[in-house]
Order: structure tokens, then C-alpha cells, then sequence
């Protein structure tokens, strides 16, 4: 009688090299297990029976005897998350801390759910975990119904330029660029968890290198300052579909109405949108229009902005890729700037 699987985790490989180094950690350990993919069944420990296996497709480790943990560490990297669920959630200092399994072999990955304004997004340490679609993660954790529910999923990886990166995406699953709410509790992340002790950090991002200094009291961030860099205001870099040399009070057709449309990138596209009533703003119908219009090469985030004084502007906003969200960093830089650049607040 066939000796009965004690555990089953997934894995996967990059490229030979990691096939060497998986063999290498497997025969260190002290039991039987085997790689299965399809009807295809080879002894783990054969490096030469994994080359022979399809390696640009997950596989199988089957685990029958011996210490499951002490495999689990020698292995973690080359583990890989499927059909996650919630298996637990405590509160953390800043947001919320959430352990997530793969229903096969347990593989365990943390996450910590953060929000800056209301803005959440799921972080994950990317020196010690590793997503393989991280994409399509993106896309379950965000729901708000089957997921943990988020404006995202952003990852904090090594970076060959910057002290560190921010790789982001969207609730949909969309790469983006930037994200000003969400670098700023990258900066709380890796300081309170010892990623750094540094007050001064660099990120890198899809929307350029960015500078934060962070305030710390405790030995804990209480608060984080961004250089968001100078704005672009030139439609190609933007991008936006426009004659002027500048995109401001321009008119833009959505829908049948003509809007004054003001475009800026923070790293990210947006256009800024002025009106009287945004309260009564059917967001969630508008907002697809905008962000999928010819005119966005790219797609675009939309803020709708009253002016409530020579200081004061209100917004609401529409994030390509998520919908409407709490409040966007990047969206309020761009809203000052439109607000400025079309005369309806004091340039200070």
C-alpha cells in the first residue's frame, strides 16, 4: 500500500540555477518526498528528474515523512501561493496584520494591511516572501467581498537603485506607477519592522526615484514626508491626447457633456476635473468614462474638485484600476497644481 502524503506544497522555478539550489536544500532533508506535475511523479531529490520536468509550470512537492517545518524553511523560496483564504486577523499598530495560506501544503505568506488617509493597500515583504503572479494576487486580495479587501497590493523589494522598492498594482490587477499615500506607509513598513534605521530613504518606483524623511518617535514612524517631485505638465508625458503645449483648461467630450479638464503627472496621470456640486457626483458611473477615454493612452485618474476658498479645494477622486478610493496623494498634488495653474487658490 502506497505510503499516504503527510503534506503538499507548491513550488516553482525560475530558471536551472534555482533547480540546483532546490535539489541541493531537498536532499539536505531528512525524509521522502516527491515533485509531481500532471501524471508525471519523480523523487524530489533527483535533480536530474526535475530537469526533466516542465519548469515553467508549478509543481507538486509531496512530503510523506520527516519534519514538514524544517523542509518548509529550507524551501521557502521556491514556495508558491494558490487559492488563498483568511486564516486569521489581529490588529497591528498600523493597520492590520494578516496571515494567508495556500490550501495546498500551508505555505505560509504575511501580510500587513495599511491605509494612509483611508488610501489601504496590502503590503508584503518582498525580501522574504515571493508572489509568483503577483498580478493576479492583486487581484483576490483587493476584493472587498472574497479578499481582504484593498485599493491594492504593493510590494517592498530590494532595489539595485534606491534604498528600496515599491513595486504597486492596482485592485484590478493593473501595474501603477505611483502612489503617494501608499509610499508614505512603505516608509513607516520598513522602519518599524527593521528593514532600515534610516530616517532618510530613498524608493524606487515605476514613477521615478522618490525621497521620504520619516519622524520617529518610540522608535516608531508617526510621520513620513514625501518629495513627490516637480510636476509634468506636457501632454505626451502625461499622457494625454492634446493640441495645447500645456493640458489646462482643456475641454474633453465624456459622455455628451463638454468638461474643462486640467492634466498633471505626479508619476502617475491624472486630470483634474472642476465643478460646484461633487457630492451629488454619480462617481461610479462618470469615472469608468474618464478613465477609459481615447484621450489616456494609458488610462487616467480623474479628481473632481470643488474650490471651497482661495486656500480650500475638496476632491473625490477616481483611481484607474480601482474605482473610487478615500484619498489619493498623488491626486491631491495634482489637484494643487491645477488649482494654481487655473487661478482658483493662492500659489503658497
Amino acid at each position: 500500500m502506497p505510503e499516504a502524503v503527510a503534506e503538499e506544497l507548491c513550488v516553482k522555478f525560475r530558471n536551472i540555477d534555482e533547480i540546483q539550489e532546490f535539489a541541493k536544500a531537498v536532499n539536505q532533508f531528512d525524509g521522502d518526498v516527491d515533485l509531481k506535475q500532471g501524471r508525471i511523479t519523480i523523487d524530489a531529490k533527483s535533480l536530474l528528474g526535475i530537469c526533466s520536468m516542465n519548469i515553467e509550470e508549478e509543481m507538486e512537492l509531496q512530503v510523506f515523512n520527516g519534519d514538514a517545518e524544517e523542509l518548509k524553511g529550507l524551501i521557502k523560496k521556491f514556495t508558491c501561493l494558490k487559492y488563498v483564504y483568511i486564516d486569521s486577523i489581529r490588529v497591528f499598530s498600523s493597520g492590520w496584520e494578516i496571515p494567508f495560506f495556500a490550501k495546498k501544503g500551508e505555505s505560509r505568506m504575511k501580510f500587513t494591511k495599511m491605509q494612509g488617509l483611508g488610501n489601504d493597500y496590502v503590503y508584503v515583504n518582498g525580501f522574504e516572501e515571493r508572489i509568483e503572479n503577483p498580478s493576479e494576487m492583486a487581484a483576490k486580495v483587493s476584493n472587498r467581498n472574497f479578499g481582504v479587501g484593498s485599493d491594492g497590493l504593493i510590494l517592498i523589494n530590494p532595489s539595485e537603485k534606491a534604498d528600496f522598492e515599491m513595486e504597486m498594482y492596482n485592485a484590478d490587477g493593473s501595474r501603477g506607477e505611483m502612489c503617494g499615500n501608499g509610499i508614505r506607509c512603505v516608509a513607516k513598513y520598513v522602519y518599524d519592522y527593521g528593514l532600515t534605521d534610516k530616517t532618510h530613504i530613498s524608493v524606487e518606483t515605476l514613477g521615478g526615484i522618490k525621497y521620504l524623511d520619516l519622524t520617529v518617535e518610540d522608535g516608531k514612524v508617526i510621520l513620513v514626508r514625501v518629495d513627490m517631485g516637480s510636476p509634468i505638465l506636457t501632454p505626451a508625458q502625461i499622457p494625454v491626447i492634446a493640441d495645447e503645449a500645456e493640458a489646462v483648461a482643456v475641454p474633453i467630450l465624456v459622455d455628451e457633456t463638454e468638461y474643462q479638464m486640467t492634466c498633471v503627472s505626479m508619476g502617475n496621470p491624472h486630470a483634474v476635473i472642476f465643478m460646484d456640486d461633487i457630492e451629488h457626483l454619480e462617481i461610479e458611473k462618470i469615472g469608468p468614462k474618464f478613465e477609459h477615454h481615447e484621450r489616456f493612452p494609458n488610462r487616467v485618474n480623474t479628481e473632481f474638485v470643488k474650490v471651497l476658498d482661495r486656500h480650500t479645494a475638496s476632491m473625490r477622486v477616481w483611481e484607474r484600476g480601482s474605482g473610487e478610493t478615500l484619498a489619493c496623494g498623488t491626486g491631491a498634488c495634482a489637484v494643487a497644481v491645477a488649482c494654481i495653474l487655473g487661478g482658483y487658490t493662492e500659489n503658497k
